[in-house]
């Protein structure tokens, strides 16, 4: 959601609350992510009494330029996946054309000779 927030440019900073134990480990896994890849910056901390944290995240000056080149690595590995699946459902049909195909031959010769295919 920061990151849409920002490729939106709708905001410069955003503010990232998490109250409870779990809902701030998860919130400082992700903003530890985001500032790793340099989407932004940490410009403010708070702590409430209750286990309660809000960071303030700054958009970073090479937010477009890092999130441009994951896009087109994610869009790259998107239709890598796609021409997979296209060619093992290619494969699947031809293996079962060539199934059909065999079954078919096979009830065609014992049309054909029907007591050759009893002896076999």
């Amino acid at each position: 959601l920061v990151k849409k927030i920002f490729s939106e440019n709708k905001h410069e900073t955003v503010d990232v609350t998490s109250k409870g134990r779990e809902s701030i480990n998860t919130a400082t896994r992700v903003i530890d992510v985001l500032v790793r890849y340099n989407y932004c910056e940490i410009t403010c901390i708070r702590t409430g009494a209750q286990p309660r944290l809000t960071v303030t995240l700054r958009k970073s000056d090479q937010f477009e330029v890092i999130n441009d080149e994951f896009n087109a690595v994610l869009e790259t590995k998107r239709q890598q996946r796609a021409d997979e699946r296209a060619k093992r459902a290619e494969e699947a049909k031809q293996k079962a054309e060539a199934d059909e195909a065999a079954k078919k031959e096979a009830a065609d010769k014992d049309e054909a000779d029907p007591i050759a295919a009893k002896d076999e």
